[in-house]
């Protein structure tokens, strides 16, 4: 765990990297968009997206949306904390 964590820090851990890379927005009510790429039958798709942000009123809002790359995309995941 990094000593000085913000509203948010995204940890990622990958084959052929010794350690996992960490990382955080760099002011402490910024945010951050996460994308998962893939490959399907040949094409990159984009599977989910993961998003955070700090809301007006000090909340703040994590959310994650499945198949991006489409126009259907829905939210599977909404999740509100306070600071």
């Amino acid at each position: 765990m990094p000593r000085n964590v913000r509203n948010f820090w995204i940890e990622v851990s990958a084959d052929g990297y010794r350690q996992p890379v960490a990382l955080g927005p760099r002011k402490k009510d910024g945010g951050f968009r996460l994308t998962v790429r893939q490959r399907d039958r040949g094409q990159v798709t984009c599977p989910l997206t993961l998003e955070g942000y700090a809301e007006p009123d000090g909340r703040l809002r994590l959310t994650a949306f499945a198949d991006t790359g489409n126009p259907g995309s829905q939210r599977v995941l909404h999740h509100v904390t306070a600071r």
